[in-house]
């Protein structure tokens, strides 16, 4: 199990005691987007918003928890090479349930980043995200799907990984 695929059954098991109705795609995406809000986003406002709309009563781990997933997704976007990785569900779980998730995850990312004060530079890759948080999962998926899938969660990762950088103040040299 690669290091996202035990942090997301880890994140699982964490939203599960605590009675939350989100995934954990949709935490990441969530979370990532206020590290891609040219202020930083509030972590703590992020949070608390985050927890108010899926009505979670959280304990101190649980809030431990959402701060370490934040770092580890900051850090992965600072990565040189170009390490961050959308938190989704490993190969084994089934392509309709990666396909949710990741439409989970853009759709999440999307509130996210409007509700932590986002501004749009690159308006065709939101555009993107609306349509990937809008996918079809329903249905029988081919191998064909399958490479669509894989090639769709680079591009978003990628285009993440953009956004992130955009956002960062310039170093003066």
């Amino acid at each position: 199990m690669s290091q996202t695929g035990k942090a997301f059954s880890l994140l699982e098991t964490a939203l599960e005691d605590v009675g939350a109705v989100c995934t954990p795609a949709e935490l990441h995406g969530y979370l990532t987007a206020g590290l891609c809000v040219k202020t930083g986003g509030d972590t703590r406002r992020a949070v608390d918003a985050l927890l108010e709309a899926y009505g979670v009563e959280a304990n101190e781990g649980f809030i431990a928890t959402l701060n370490a997933l934040r770092e580890l997704a900051r850090k992965q976007l600072e990565d040189v090479n170009m390490g961050f990785m959308l938190m989704l569900p490993e190969d084994n779980a089934g392509l309709t349930a990666r396909a949710q998730a990741l439409a989970h995850w853009a759709e999440a990312f999307l509130a996210g980043f409007g509700m932590q004060g986002g501004t749009i530079n690159d308006e065709s890759f939101f555009e993107d995200l609306s349509q990937i948080a809008q996918l079809d999962t329903s249905g029988e998926f081919s191998e064909e799907d399958e490479q669509e899938l894989i090639e769709i969660s680079e591009y978003v990762r990628l285009g993440i990984i953009s956004l992130y950088i955009d956002a960062r103040p310039k170093k003066v040299q």
